[in-house]
């Protein structure tokens, strides 16, 4: 009796540990996983590296000769529109940043376009003068006025000499090189510093191709800027908000070589709608190709992007829209 109670006991041991499968027709069927998609909208950010081309190093010079009583050239530091770099002979020079380099002395009655440049440098300062006519008392006193903020008597000019100037090509401009010290003996039109040369242009190296498409931003160097459209270039605006940037003076200015190549992102002006999938719905995949999964049907789909764990497609074919609810493929799928 005692061995036909082992012996059951045993048999429903073993039935538990290792149960016998139950044929296909009487198993209860397994339901396919789904996952849900959703609309979505992606501005399709890409990595990018940015080519920034530099100009030649810019030669400042004196045009008046004589000894350099006063230099306040220091390298990496800035020289400003309206501002006094030095001195010759006790008499200051200022720096002006003009549309065009004044080439004679201007006296009273004087017309011309570089009349006008004076005057809109001047009211770049904050000066108020009509941005129009001849040399008049007012404009030689102006002058008279900033160069009088850097000596230390008053300067009284009679007209406004074309030597006292020095002209800088932006409103601020950088020191490269101090060229002259205090004590030199130098000879009209000497160079006495150079500035860092120009932001000429700025492209992306390698433009990424996408399938989406639209006019895009570019991100570098601390700005957001617009790319030309169908090109990997950006305008003279552009340039001047990036050349004005805080990112890019600190980096221009720098002791190190300046990086010609920096890191940059761009992405769609406008985002662009599309369907947010899990990864695991996808199969078939080819380069940027795939294929969903809806019940019975199948569908083909491009793969644009991906985000936090979501990928996002769209519909091959126009004619067609991706399914809210996907499955996840067993593997006998065919995407074609």
């Amino acid at each position: 009796m005692a061995g036909i109670t082992v012996a059951i006991l045993g048999a429903v041991i073993g039935a538990l540990l290792f149960p016998v499968n139950a044929p296909l027709s009487l198993r209860t069927p397994t339901p396919e996983q789904t996952y849900t998609s959703e609309i979505v909208t992606f501005d399709d950010p890409q990595t990018v590296q940015v080519s920034l081309k530099i100009g030649a190093d810019v030669p400042l010079s004196s045009l008046l000769g004589g000894r350099l009583t006063r230099s306040d050239c220091i390298e990496g530091a800035a020289i400003s529109s309206g501002s006094s770099p030095l001195s010759i002979d006790g008499q200051a020079l200022l720096a002006l940043n003009t549309s065009m380099p004044l080439w004679r002395n201007l006296v009273f009655g004087d017309t011309g376009p570089d009349v006008i440049a004076l005057r809109q440098s001047l009211i770049a300062l904050g000066i108020e003068i009509p941005s129009e006519g001849s040399v008049d008392s007012k404009l030689i006193a102006s002058v008279s006025a900033l160069l009088s903020g850097f000596e230390s008597s008053r300067t009284r000019l009679t007209e406004i000499p074309f030597e006292r100037i020095v002209w800088i090509p932006e409103q601020n401009v950088l020191l490269n090189k101090c060229l002259l010290h205090v004590g030199e003996i130098i000879e009209p039109g000497s160079n006495f510093a150079s500035i860092q040369g120009q932001l000429l242009a700025v492209h992306i190296v390698d433009y990424p191709i996408t399938p989406l498409l639209g006019l895009r931003f570019l991100e570098v160097m601390g700005v957001q800027v617009e790319l030309d459209e169908n090109s990997s270039s950006v305008n003279d605006a552009a340039l001047e908000a990036i050349r004005n940037s805080p990112e890019y003076k600190s980096a221009i200015s720098a002791t190190d070589k300046f990086e010609a190549v920096r890191p940059g992102i761009i992405r769609l002006i406008t985002p662009q709608k599309l369907t947010a999938v899990s990864p695991v719905t996808l199969f078939g995949i080819e380069e940027k190709t795939a294929c969903v999964k809806s019940n019975a049907s199948i569908y083909k789909v491009t793969i644009v992007g991906s985000k936090f764990g979501q990928t996002f497609i769209n519909p091959v074919s126009d004619k067609e829209a991706i399914p809210r609810v996907l499955t996840v493929p067993t593997g006998q799928e065919s995407c074609k």
